[in-house]
């Protein structure tokens, strides 16, 4: 089937995916390991409509040296400077649109991809149309189970016409596949986050132009989450997410009193007090967010960036 745009003009060809050259893209900063048993992951799937590019988003860990031994045919594009998530993909992305890429897939580097899931991703948006494509995810250790599934979710439904296609209300970095097009359309990534909630804008502008988020059930990854951070709940992360839910809120004329939210999230995310949905008293979320608690210290510096418009990278101080 093919997609319109809000104007009703067909924006694309039932099988512009499947003819499509695609170019996956493993975003490196830390991490050499993960990112070698990526590349190995994804390299055995590689044929005559499937590249891949590493991009050294500004490491110094060895790297290229890695690579040269392991894998020497791949392509590596080195930064000179650590760009973010958003930056390195937006190099990747013009690299891929110089090569003559018609869609790329952007992957973590601490994924690893089973055989067959590109081809997989690749059909379905062949005959669903003009999509972001993800798809599902599971942690890479068992016993943390699934990272994202929406047909896991009480009452979910398939697309119509598809068994095991999904539609979503957000999109995920840690791979997602997208048709030059859509950057075409709405434009890449916007570099002020750096890190977290990029591809939450990103869905955001593609929404609005019609161009939905979907999940291919029958195509998983496995994922070690945040390896590059250290960790899942990091100081670092919690200023990311408290300054970019704002610039995010912002961008999207979200509702006033929108902050507190961002807080509650954050508090709970670093508290573990009570079950998710849980709603903390708004002094207690204040309390936490004045003391001398790394995480808080995170949201305070997050707070005032965004006030001052400090973007890109966290500034140390």
């Amino acid at each position: 089937m093919a997609r319109a745009d809000p104007a009703g003009k067909p924006i694309f060809s039932v099988n512009a995916m499947a003819m499509a050259r695609t170019i996956v893209i493993i975003l490196h900063y830390r991490g050499v390991a993960d990112t070698i048993a990526c590349v190995a992951s994804v390299v055995a799937q590689c044929h005559d409509g499937l590249s891949l590019l590493v991009v050294d988003n500004g490491s110094s860990d060895g790297l290229g040296t890695a690579m040269e031994t392991d894998w020497p045919g791949v392509p590596v594009l080195r930064l000179e400077t650590n760009t973010g998530w958003a930056g390195g993909n937006n190099a990747g992305i013009e690299w891929a649109r110089r090569q003559g890429a018609d869609v790329v897939c952007l992957l973590n580097n601490d994924t690893v991809v089973p055989a067959g899931v590109f081809d997989r991703m690749r059909s379905a948006a062949s005959r669903f149309g003009l999509c972001l494509m993800h798809p599902a995810i599971d942690f890479a250790d068992p016993a943390e189970g699934v990272q994202l599934d929406p047909s896991r979710a009480p009452g979910a439904l398939p697309v119509a016409g598809f068994s095991t296609l999904y539609e979503m209300d957000y999109a995920y970095g840690a791979c997602l596949m997208v048709p030059m097009t859509v950057f075409d359309q709405i434009g890449g990534f916007d570099e002020r986050f750096f890190l977290q909630l990029e591809e939450s804008d990103f869905y955001e502008r593609a929404r609005r132009r019609g161009i939905p988020a979907v999940c291919e059930t029958s195509a998983r990854i496995f994922h070690a989450e945040s390896r590059s951070f250290g960790g899942r709940v990091m100081p670092d992360k919690t200023y990311y997410a408290v300054r970019n839910s704002l610039l995010l809120a912002a961008k999207n004329a979200m509702r006033p009193g929108v902050a507190i939210g961002v807080l509650r999230r954050a508090y709970w995310g670093v508290s573990a007090r009570g079950p998710w949905g849980e709603k903390p008293a708004t002094w207690r979320v204040l309390v936490w967010l004045l003391s001398g608690q790394d995480h808080a210290r995170a949201a305070r510096d997050g707070i005032r960036d965004f006030v001052f418009r400090r973007f890109g990278a966290r500034r140390r101080r």
